[in-house]
Formats: C-alpha cells, sequence, structure tokens
C-alpha cells in the first residue's frame, strides 16, 4: 500500500464526509492524476454538477500540481486551502534548521502568522500584518519575511476574512477527508499495508461501502453521536423572538436586524454568512418548524437515508 497512491473526493454533510470518488495510482505522475480525475467524471451522471460546472469549492492542501490539474477540469470552481495544513506547513517551515529560526522565536512567529490568518476584517488584517513586520523578533529574520510575503500573495486561498461570502458551511479544513482515511486505515484495513492493488480497490468497493451504508442509515434512523452533529443541531439557547416572514412561501425571514435565507441555509450575521449553523438560522428552525438539509432535521436524516439506499423515498 505504499507504494499506491490514493486520493478520495469527499463531500462534507451533516453525517460527516461523504465520498464521491476515489482514484488508485501506482505513481506520483501528473498526467496520471490528470486521466484519473476525467475518468472519474465519466462515472457521473451527465446531469450532475460536477460534470456541468464542477464543485462549488473545492478543498485541499497545498499540492500545486493537483489544484492546477483540477482547475483546468472545473473551471468555475473556488479554490481553498485547508488552514490546517497551512499552519503545519508554517511550523515545518519553522523548524526547519537550513531556516536558522532560533528555537525559542518558533512560537511566538507561528503564533504571529496564525493571528493572520484568523483574521475576522481587512482592516484587522492589515493591523496585525503590520504590527508584525514591525515586531523586532520578525525584523530578524529577513528569510521568514520573505516567506510570510510569498504566503500573504495567496492570502484569498487561507485567510478567514476571505471567506466570509464563499459557503464553506463552517468547514475551514479537511477533516472530514482526515476522519475517513482514518476509518479507512483502522477499521477496514486493520492497520495493514501490505495490500496490492486488487486487494485494496477490493476492500474499498465491498468492505469500506458496507461501513458507509451502515454509517447513514444509523444516522438516518437516529443514531448519531451528538458530539459530532453537535454544530448542526439547532441551538434554543438564548433563542430570538421577533421573527418575520418576507415573502409568501416562508422561506426568506428577518430576525434581529439580519435576514435568513432558509433554502440555501444562509444568514447575515458574520457566523451564518458562509452557510454556517448560526443563532438567527436555528430560531427560525425551532421556532417555524422548518427544515433544512444543512443542519440535523428530518430532511437531512431522510437525504442519508436516499444516500445509503440509492434510492428516492417520498415520505414528508
Amino acid at each position: 500500500m505504499d507504494k499506491l497512491n490514493h486520493h478520495f473526493f469527499i463531500s462534507s454533510g451533516v453525517a460527516g464526509g461523504i465520498p464521491i470518488g476515489c482514484i488508485i495510482t501506482n505513481e506520483e505522475e501528473t498526467n496520471n492524476f490528470r486521466e484519473g480525475v476525467k475518468l472519474l467524471c465519466e462515472c457521473f451522471p451527465e446531469k450532475c454538477c460536477l460534470l456541468q460546472n464542477g464543485p462549488l469549492i473545492v478543498m485541499s492542501d497545498d499540492d500545486l500540481k493537483k489544484r492546477e490539474v483540477l482547475s483546468e477540469i472545473w473551471l468555475n470552481s473556488t479554490y481553498l486551502l485547508c488552514q490546517f495544513h497551512v499552519l503545519k506547513a508554517v511550523w515545518q517551515w519553522l523548524m526547519n534548521s537550513e531556516n536558522k529560526i532560533l528555537k525559542e522565536h518558533h512560537q511566538e512567529l507561528y503564533f504571529s502568522f496564525k493571528s493572520l490568518m484568523y483574521a475576522e476584517t481587512e482592516m484587522q488584517l492589515k493591523e496585525l500584518l503590520q504590527n508584525m513586520l514591525d515586531n523586532n523578533t520578525v525584523r530578524k529574520y529577513d528569510k521568514f519575511i520573505i516567506y510570510l510575503s510569498k504566503l500573504f500573495s495567496k492570502k484569498q486561498l487561507w485567510c478567514t476574512y476571505h471567506r466570509k461570502m464563499v459557503l464553506t458551511r463552517g468547514n475551514n479544513t479537511t477533516n472530514y477527508v482526515e476522519s475517513l482515511f482514518k476509518v479507512l486505515k483502522e477499521t477496514i484495513l486493520g492497520r495493514v499495508k501490505a495490500f496490492s492493488l486488487v486487494q485494496l480497490l477490493d476492500f474499498i468497493v465491498t468492505k469500506f461501502e458496507k461501513y458507509l451504508h451502515s454509517r447513514y442509515l444509523d444516522f438516518s434512523f437516529g443514531l448519531y453521536n451528538k458530539k459530532l452533529v453537535k454544530r448542526f443541531l439547532p441551538d434554543d439557547k438564548g433563542i430570538i423572538q421577533n421573527i418575520r416572514s418576507l415573502n409568501k412561501d416562508n422561506t426568506y425571514f428577518e430576525i434581529d436586524h439580519h435576514f435568513v435565507d432558509l433554502e440555501s441555509s444562509i444568514c447575515t450575521c458574520f457566523v451564518g454568512m458562509n452557510g454556517k449553523l448560526c443563532k438567527h438560522l436555528s430560531a427560525v428552525i425551532l421556532k417555524q418548524n422548518k427544515q433544512s438539509t444543512f443542519v440535523y432535521s428530518l430532511e437531512s436524516r431522510k437525504l442519508m437515508y436516499e444516500v445509503g439506499y440509492w434510492k428516492k423515498i417520498g415520505f414528508k
């Protein structure tokens, strides 16, 4: 298995990551990956959004070659970097002896960059950057300043501020991918690496498929880990009472000077503008008794049942 490279394409959902495809190659070459993505696209139905416009957002680590391949095929997608992998890369750069960063300065430089990553406004981002460049510790390392400038030139890929209007649903890392890889390695493959290509393929399309089938059905029947879906559970704490519907279909609401679009589960507040569940959306769902596939509800359970069984159901 060490000689085989496998790439999972995973869509995020209330029940966790949903694998939509996998590419297995024996060589780490760009052309192999490109052909694999093209073959994967041929497996999707003609009306699938992945064939027409591509996924809305593609989040990955900083593998430039793979992102270039995907951008050639999915021209209309928005490409983002996993914030965890960016921070990991910065820490590894600081730890690299070739860069000659003193050990006692590692954490200070790391947390300075981390504050840039989580800046919520453009003004805050500029102030933090200026403070960082004026810092005496930072000014000691010209190499770090050059490295920082290269990272900052692609800040739209990793900075929280630039994700305000991007429908990430609160996902800023590839945790869903890491979680499924852990399941595959520990539960399905039993921490054994000595698999041939045929064996690995067999485990993925049989044993792994059965695991996912069982997992989605458990979710649809209400058997879920509350800690895993906590951020998808509408919260009734500090509930807001003044809710006003703005259209006849009762899909657009005004609440506490913010507007909630129930169909897309988006709110105009800072927390909910990228599709993450906020207190305003929670209030609409709970007080108006509405359903949404983007939070834990009857609709999302129904959707996971359909994914698990690969068929539509008609109950309401």
